[in-house]
């Protein structure tokens, strides 16, 4: 053949490729050839430095002949302090350490216990010894899509985790593989270990209606450990953004983990 033409076209959502068509002219075996024209590749902010992107180049000869070559390559080099994944669903990890990165999160932390002067509601969970752990399911004030399944309800458990829908018979207090036995689906883990109460622990929800944010507190709790009671308290939130509010490229709700400091 005279000529070939070819495009490039990204499969990997959070990279594109121009879609300008490239002419080589006939190259014989053994022989190289000098292409017409440029291919130019667009990262968005979402695609992590040294990340792989997809590719299929599309091959026509314009006389029949067609093919497609599919390849990969990373795309950047991984620098420190940047976001951690995307996961197979396109999830990824930001921290407030990553400030470099446009969606870097600011750290603000909202009391909601009323005995540290905030205005949640206390949640009526009792787990003061190893085998007292409880869970128990809310109504969400707004929809929240996770990993594209759209949720209502979610459940809390005094063990440091919670998870959407209904999982209020699963209490479990030690880290397993997720998904897997005695785990939730849809668990999220800001500080999932067998945690209990004391007479100054609680854990608060409130909805923040003029931010359309909805929290989840666990207020000095303890975890169990070779120190007994003087194993040192935790408190931690959850916080779920209302979709309709907060849009995402993908519609999945943001979620941010805090820690008191």
């Amino acid at each position: 053949t005279a000529e070939m033409r070819t495009k490039l076209f990204s499969n990997t959502v959070s990279v594109n490729s121009s879609s300008e068509i490239i002419r080589f002219n006939q190259i014989l075996p053994g022989q190289t050839g000098i292409s017409v024209g440029t291919i130019s590749i667009f990262a968005h902010d979402f695609h992590l430095p040294g990340n792989s992107a997809d590719f299929s180049l599309f091959l026509d000869s314009g006389s029949g002949f067609q093919d497609t070559l599919a390849f990969s390559f990373d795309v950047g080099e991984a620098i420190d302090d940047m976001p951690f994944g995307p996961d197979k669903y396109g999830y990824y990890c930001i921290d407030n350490t990553d400030v470099e990165w446009d969606l870097c999160p600011d750290y603000d932390w909202i009391e909601i216990n009323p005995e540290e002067e905030g205005n949640g509601q206390e949640l009526q969970l009792n787990d003061r010894r190893e085998d007292e752990d409880m869970s128990t399911t809310l109504n969400l004030p707004f929809g929240f899509q996770y990993y594209g399944e759209e949720f209502d309800q979610i459940t809390v458990c005094t063990n440091g985790w919670m998870a959407f829908g209904d999982c209020s018979e699963v209490t479990s207090g030690r880290n397993r593989h997720v998904p897997g036995g005695e785990v939730s689906p849809g668990m999220l883990c800001p500080f999932w270990e067998d945690l209990v109460m004391t007479n100054i622990s609680g854990v608060f929800y409130r909805y923040e209606r003029d931010e359309n944010i909805f929290i989840i507190e666990w207020s000095q709790m303890r975890k169990l450990g070779p120190q007994g009671v003087n194993e040192p308290r935790e408190t931690f939130e959850v916080i779920l953004y209302d979709p309709e509010f907060y849009p995402t490229q993908t519609g999945d709700g943001n979620i941010v983990f805090q820690y008191w400091i």
